[in-house]
């Protein structure tokens, strides 16, 4: 039996030791499910750069076989790129995911790290969007097959509700040498 002078400071003290495990244990678990998306984007990221580094090939090889030109995104792909093609993949993809909002922004195409390669970026917002919807929407944009593209960036806002994905692409367009 605890003495009657001692009860409310022992009974704080529990109420302080309480408190700060439950903090500990939220914070754990914020950190875990941040350890989580970074792990995402950071797969997300080598995906993107490994693309990037086969891109040369990948023209090559188009060229090559010479199937550009029975293949529409290899057409688009060797003529700088298709962007209605591009527009009609998104909005294909924002009806199949169901986005409430679906906001995006193309920029002019830009000199790629090779001659001939050109870059067009596109900043993208969806809404409501988390780490794993991303997977999918990135997934069905390719089988759209508008023609090649790297995921640069991708923010998320895990805090918000609804939680919103805005993201970078980079379309990718061959006009160098041959390029009809």
């Amino acid at each position: 039996m605890i003495p009657p002078e001692l009860r409310r400071p022992a009974t704080l003290a529990a109420l302080g030791v309480f408190t700060a495990l439950l903090s500990v244990s939220l914070a754990l678990h914020e950190r875990q499910q941040a350890a989580r998306a970074y792990r995402a984007a950071a797969q997300t990221q080598a995906q993107a750069q490994a693309e990037l580094a086969r891109l040369p090939q990948r023209v090559a090889d188009l060229r090559a076989a010479g199937h550009w030109q029975q293949d529409p995104a290899a057409r688009a792909f060797l003529s700088g790129g298709d962007r209605l093609a591009w527009l009609t993949a998104l909005a294909q993809t924002q009806a199949q995911l169901r986005l409430e909002r679906f906001g995006w922004r193309l920029q002019a195409p830009q000199a790629g790290p090779l001659p001939g390669l050109s870059a067009t970026a596109m900043q993208v917002d969806l809404l409501p969007l988390d780490a794993e919807g991303l997977h999918t929407w990135l997934a069905r944009l390719e089988r759209a097959g508008a023609g090649p593209f790297t995921v640069q960036s991708c923010d998320w806002s895990a805090g918000e509700r609804p939680q919103r994905m805005h993201c970078r692409l980079l379309w990718w367009g061959w006009q160098g040498p041959g390029a009809s």
